[in-house]
């Protein structure tokens, strides 16, 4: 018997008696993924908010690269984010500390305080004249393979928010 002929024979016995390979290289990544993103949510939820910030610098470097298109995890790490400013802010007026704690801007607030109600923009376009400094924070939400993002342009002269367009 050629050597093919039996390779084909094992092969064939095996499939008819039912041996399972075992999970498809598909399947153990997406396992390992969910792994991964459980391990990053448990890390996000037991990190104490006054270490959250270095939290957010260091340790998940890594893990962002999991975490990019998974909106339940940015939304946790959006929320613990505002958390952190709120609470290591508590000079600022309430009405500034519940905007930011909701995520929500308005006219007249500061870059700081954009930045830590919406987070980091994706991009930053800036014009600087004699005028001053004119920024264009550009805020880039969903989309995916067949659709676009939601864009939002926020609008800041000298540091502070004059309008936004979405």
């Amino acid at each position: 018997m050629r050597p093919f002929a039996v390779t084909l024979d094992v092969m064939l016995l095996v499939a008819l008696v039912g041996c399972e390979a075992g999970p498809s290289y598909t399947e153990q990544w997406e396992a390992d993924r969910q792994q991964r993103d459980q391990a990053v949510r448990e890390r996000i939820q037991r990190t104490p908010i006054n270490e959250f910030r270095d939290f957010l610098k260091l340790e998940n470097a890594i893990d962002w690269f999991w975490v990019a298109d998974d909106d339940e995890m940015h939304a946790l790490l959006d929320t613990r984010r505002r958390q952190w400013y709120v609470e290591h802010h508590p000079e600022l007026p309430v009405v500034t500390l519940e905007l930011i704690r909701e995520g929500k801007i308005v006219i007249g607030m500061t870059a700081e305080h954009v930045q830590a109600s919406r987070g980091w923009p994706n991009k930053i376009n800036r014009s600087v004249g004699s005028w001053g400094v004119h920024s264009q924070w550009v805020y880039e939400e969903g989309g995916g393979i067949y659709t676009l993002p939601d864009v939002t342009y926020l609008y800041l002269e000298n540091g502070v928010l004059t309008s936004w367009q979405d």
